[in-house]
């Protein structure tokens, strides 16, 4: 590339992306695909489920009290509703002011 044009690396962070064809702005995520899964999670053979649900503190569970979290918090022992923060969010607040040249 010349050097007048850095060379365009797509970020693995959120961003936009102008639609010329649309005239309109798009979210892209593709950190998203990096997410941890577990795949599929069979119940277990002694079959302690509590009214269709796996019980209090289960440890295939990150979002039942004490379960820890992808980011490695544990979850509050909570009692009523909870709200949890959302390990893997499409967006977030910063971005790095190279990336902001290519996103005017």
């Amino acid at each position: 590339m010349s050097k007048n044009y850095p060379e365009f690396v797509i970020p693995q962070v959120a961003h936009r992306r102008y639609d010329p064809l649309m005239g309109d702005w798009i979210i892209v995520s593709p950190h998203r695909i990096s997410r941890p899964w577990s795949g599929h999670v069979e119940v277990p053979h002694n079959n302690q489920l509590v009214d269709g649900c796996l019980p209090k503190n289960s440890p295939i569970n990150p979002l039942s009290p004490g379960g820890i979290r992808a980011s490695g918090v544990i979850t509050p022992d909570y009692t009523s509703t909870y709200m949890f923060p959302n390990d893997f969010a499409a967006l977030v607040n910063k971005t790095s002011q190279l990336f902001a040249i290519f996103v005017r």
